[in-house]
C-alpha cells in the first residue's frame, strides 16, 4: 500500500470517528450536603459550617430574613457568592437566592451579612455535584396565600435539578409534593417551619417546563418559593491523533 492511500485511509477513518462517534450521556448531578444558620435573636451575619466534597460542585445559599433588610453580600471559604433574585415575603420579610460554583471542598464557612440587624434570619445550604459549571440556567418565584404552593420553570437540558427555597409564614409543616423533596426543615419550634428548603431529589428529563410544588397543613399566610434549575456537566469526548497509524479516544466528565 502506498503512502498517499494510507493517508488518504487514515483521514477518511478519523472523518467517520469523529462526525458518526454517539454523543456521551450528560453527566449525572448527585445530592452532597445540607447546613443551615439560624437566629431568633438579634445578629448579623449569621454563620455555619458546610461541607463539600466531589467534582463539578455547586452550592447554592437560600436565605431568608425580617426587618425589611437586605442582604449585602452571602459567602462560603471567604468567596462571594453570585445572587440570583430575591422575594419579599410577609410583614418586611424577604427571600433571597445565591449560588456559587466549584466551591471549596472541606469544610468552611459559610456566612450571610444584612444591611441592618435582623431579629430572625435563617441561611439554607445545599451542595451538589455532577453540575455544569455554568450560570443556573433557569429562576423562577411564585406565591400563594392557600394550601399548596407551586412554582413553574422550565429547563433547557436533560437531566437538570432544582432547588428551592420557602418561606411559610403560617409556621407549620412543609410537605413534598410534585416534582419536590424537602431538604431541609427549619422554624422557631418543633414541627413548624417558617422557611424550608426543598429540591428535584431526581433528574428532570426531558428538559422542558415543569410544575414544582410544596403544600402545608393549614393556613392563609404567605406561602412563597424562589427556585433556580442547573444543568448537569456535559461529558466532552475528543480524539487524540498520536500519529497516522494510531487514533486515540479520551474523554473527561
Amino acid at each position: 500500500m502506498n503512502n498517499n492511500l494510507k493517508k488518504f485511509l487514515f483521514w477518511a477513518f478519523l472523518f467517520i470517528a469523529v462526525f458518526t462517534s454517539p454523543k456521551l450521556a450528560d453527566a449525572a448531578i448527585a445530592f452532597d450536603a445540607t447546613s443551615t444558620a439560624t437566629t431568633n435573636a438579634a445578629g448579623n451575619p449569621i454563620t455555619v459550617t458546610h461541607t463539600v466534597t466531589g467534582s463539578d460542585t455547586i452550592l447554592f445559599q437560600g436565605i431568608w430574613a425580617n426587618n425589611s433588610v437586605d442582604v449585602v453580600n452571602s459567602s462560603y471559604a471567604g468567596v462571594l457568592s453570585t445572587r440570583l433574585g430575591s422575594v419579599a415575603g410577609s410583614a418586611g420579610s424577604r427571600l433571597w437566592l445565591y449560588y456559587q460554583l466549584n466551591p471549596a471542598t472541606g469544610a468552611n464557612t459559610a456566612s450571610t451579612s444584612f444591611s441592618g440587624t435582623v431579629s430572625s434570619a435563617r441561611l439554607h445550604n445545599a451542595s451538589y455535584t455532577g453540575a455544569a459549571q455554568v450560570v443556573p440556567e433557569a429562576t423562577s418565584t411564585s406565591n400563594t396565600t392557600g394550601l399548596t404552593l407551586t412554582v413553574s420553570a422550565t429547563s433547557t437540558s436533560d437531566n437538570a435539578w432544582m432547588f428551592e427555597v420557602i418561606e411559610n409564614a403560617q409556621a407549620n409543616v412543609c410537605s413534598a409534593s410534585t416534582n419536590t423533596r424537602i431538604i431541609i426543615w427549619n422554624g422557631p419550634g418543633s414541627g413548624s417551619e417558617d422557611t424550608c428548603a426543598a429540591d428535584s431529589g431526581a433528574a428532570l428529563t426531558p428538559a422542558g417546563q415543569r410544575d414544582f410544588a410544596v403544600t402545608r397543613a393549614a393556613g392563609s399566610n404567605f406561602f412563597g418559593g424562589l427556585l433556580a434549575v442547573f444543568a448537569p456537566a456535559a461529558e466532552v469526548a475528543a480524539v487524540v491523533v498520536q500519529n497516522q497509524n494510531q487514533v486515540v479516544w479520551w474523554w473527561d466528565e
